[in-house]
């Protein structure tokens, strides 16, 4: 089984045509609000520049924890991408079904729209602990997410994902 990756991991699997979903780093507090301390832009930097390729897309929940996680690792990988802020990677539409399964393709749908639309290859998605957890359970991977922690997925299976779940 494949696992959940650390911040000292998980850059070296981003590659083009795949989408790696990171948990934001260290924040300065509690709540949605919440932004990043000055270690966790530090680390998302250093996370940023072990990435091996260019990042054509970021996208990010709207806290802004995620914001700047994404802005870190932008700054880190010399990366201009556009940084697109979407409300899925902070809840992927689990309140409005009753099962996991159509939550996930809607989310996974969503995530397709913003690639297409932006003629993306390589793309981070910034988000939260529970939506890492949740795309690892989609794809099979193993472990708890902590701070940067992050798993890479092949644009491809985002793409059965949507089409299949």
């Amino acid at each position: 089984m494949t696992r959940i990756l650390p911040a000292s991991e998980w850059p070296l699997s981003v590659r083009t045509g795949t989408v790696t979903f990171v948990r934001h780093g260290e924040k300065n507090g509690g709540g949605f609000s919440a932004d990043l301390t000055e270690r966790g832009r530090a680390d998302a930097v250093a996370a940023g520049r072990l990435i091996g390729t260019k990042v054509d897309l970021f996208i990010a929940s709207p806290s802004p924890r995620t914001v700047s996680t994404a802005e870190c690792i932008r700054e880190g990988n010399s990366s201009s991408a556009e940084i697109v802020v979407e409300e899925q990677l902070a809840e992927p539409g689990l309140g409005m079904y009753t099962e996991f399964r159509p939550a996930m393709a809607s989310f996974f749908k969503c995530l397709v729209s913003i690639i297409d639309e932006n003629g993306a290859g390589t793309v981070i998605a910034t988000t939260h602990n529970y939506v890492l957890d949740y795309v690892a359970a989609v794809f099979g991977y193993d472990g708890e997410s902590d701070l940067l922690s992050g798993i890479t997925v092949k644009l491809d299976d985002i793409r059965s994902a949507a089409e299949f779940l």
